[in-house]
């Protein structure tokens, strides 16, 4: 059986007693119950987020919502993602098995922005938020680097740390034909240190993301928190998208 847990890229990946186990340094941060002050430090190594073989209109446990067969769990080099999307998907507890090449191979769930996807279907919220956080965990480089998250989802809240810089808004959908992938800036301090930390995506074209300005410049993106703080609801083309701020340390 092959457990995938905290993912980063695949050089951080080892070997215990045979089974490939990905992780990230500390593992993330588990989400307390009920409304918690904040996102937790996350990993953040993922080069493509293109989810192959993913169809949000059946469950993630369903073989037509995640497929053995076809994308990403038939890919050895983007295991990484499919253990992504169920972080995001997923609370931390849960997980989904699937059969690949008759062995077994199971995902944790690490955030719970859509814990409905593990035995049903995702809904356009549940595919925005999910993308979102995939979009704000992808770097070109592949390099592994935690990011705190912000965002009006009871999952992920709106502290961060003292001194935490805010980088960018990343909103979008994934699972859309064309793929809708975009980002606004944060700050000017937050994109420096982000950059110096060896995330990609927020100071230039690396990612092929949608560039837009400050998050909250020409009314792009609401105000929420307790401070009015954290981008929400970035409009493109007239429509509102779920948006995760991150944020980065000096």
């Amino acid at each position: 059986m092959t457990a995938l847990w905290g993912c980063g890229p695949a050089d951080d990946a080892y070997f215990d007693d045979g089974d490939l186990v990905f992780r990230s340094d500390d593992g993330g941060v588990p989400a307390p119950s009920g409304r918690p002050s904040g996102g937790g430090w996350i990993s953040n190594g993922l080069e493509d987020p293109e989810a192959s073989g993913v169809d949000p209109s059946y469950a993630l446990s369903s073989a037509e919502g995640l497929s053995p067969a076809m994308g990403l769990l038939t890919d050895p080099g983007r295991l990484g993602t499919a253990q992504y999307l169920v972080e995001c998907a997923l609370p931390h507890g849960r997980s989904v098995s699937k059969t690949v090449d008759d062995e077994v191979v199971v995902l944790h769930g690490l955030l719970g922005l859509a814990p409905q996807w593990e035995t049903g279907p995702c809904d356009e919220d549940c595919q925005e938020w999910v993308s979102a956080c995939l979009l704000a965990r992808t770097n070109a480089s592949g390099q592994l680097v935690q990011v705190w998250f912000k965002g009006d989802h009871e999952a992920i809240g709106w502290d961060a740390p003292q001194g935490a810089l805010f980088e960018a808004g990343f909103f979008g959908n994934l699972f859309a034909d064309p793929l809708d992938q975009h980002y606004c800036k944060g700050t000017g301090k937050g994109m420096t240190a982000a950059r110096r930390e060896g995330r990609t995506c927020s100071s230039g074209n690396d990612c092929d993301f949608v560039k837009h300005s400050k998050c909250f410049a020409d009314d792009l993106c609401a105000r929420v928190g307790p401070n009015a703080d954290v981008p929400a609801d970035c409009t493109v083309d007239d429509a509102s998208l779920h948006t995760i701020a991150t944020y980065v340390v000096p």
